[in-house]
């Protein structure tokens, strides 16, 4: 069934020809239910979108595997490979369907987001949503695509440096629990300056809510903002910093909290 998919995606994309394609991004309880997702197809039609299921694409964990390793969502892996099969085709775009308060789509959409080269549609839908305001959506993304160019830079995301070799910097570790010491008393023992960052407070809530949604887990934007607030205090002196953040291996959100804080961090330069 799935190989008949993908075939049947590779003949829809090849007879593309300048049509544009809207790739429906989903999970299958709120990609395939008209109930859950409003009829989102049909009204795509009667808008004359070629509306494309992500079970159309050939999808690849590979494809991600090496700028995501710590990506352990498989719905995350496949569609964030979405996003990189998408790029392959100038005229495809992306129509990311969320449910109000998905835990894994509040990272994840973020890597979305800084994968994509193209504009996209997120929608957010819930009990609450109205199926005009669907419509609307819909149409006003087909303005804001109509002739746009595709951005064509490469982007870089894979960046290393051997923190334990750099004997000037100091490595600040977030305050989570009395381990966090511990763990300072371990990398100063190997000779490294390490400090542990304060307990967060209200300044670190709203530093942290300037690079947050609001959707991620309280504990990630309240650790994003210590950050911020030590590259403040620190002013010049801030590239002379490195920050430790723990990981797992899922199925809690807090594996992505590295992910998504080297995200912030790069845009900040």
């Amino acid at each position: 069934f799935s190989e008949d998919l993908k075939k049947k995606g590779r003949e829809v994309l090849n007879n593309l020809g300048g049509q544009k394609g809207f790739v429906v991004i989903s999970r299958p309880y709120n990609g395939c239910d008209p109930g859950l997702n409003l009829d989102i197809v049909e009204k795509m039609r009667e808008l004359e979108m070629l509306a494309i299921p992500i079970d159309f694409l050939d999808l690849d964990p590979s494809l991600i595997s090496e700028d995501y390793p710590n990506m352990y969502w498989g719905y995350g892996q496949r569609i964030l490979a979405a996003a990189r099969r998408i790029k392959e085709t100038d005229n495809l775009y992306p129509i990311y369907i969320t449910n109000f308060g998905c835990g894994p789509d509040s990272f994840i959409s973020k890597d979305f987001t800084e994968e994509m080269d193209r504009p996209f549609l997120e929608l957010q839908v819930d009990e609450h949503s109205a199926e005009a305001g669907i419509i609307t959506r819909l149409e006003a993304f087909l303005d804001s695509i109509q002739n746009r160019k595709i951005d064509q830079r490469k982007i870089s995301r894979k960046s290393t440096l051997s923190i334990l070799k750099d004997e000037e910097r100091t490595i600040y570790i977030p305050y989570m629990d009395d381990h966090s010491y511990a763990l300072k008393a371990a990398l100063e023992a190997l000779g490294k300056m390490a400090e542990v960052m304060p307990i967060s407070d209200l300044e670190s809530l709203r530093e942290g809510q300037k690079y947050t949604t609001g959707r991620e887990c309280y504990p990630c934007i309240l650790t994003t903002g210590d950050m911020l607030k030590v590259i403040n205090e620190n002013g010049a002196k801030a590239k002379k910093i490195a920050f430790f953040m723990g990981t797992a291996q899922g199925p809690c959100r807090f594996g992505q909290y590295r992910t998504f804080q080297e995200q912030v961090l790069k845009r900040l330069g």
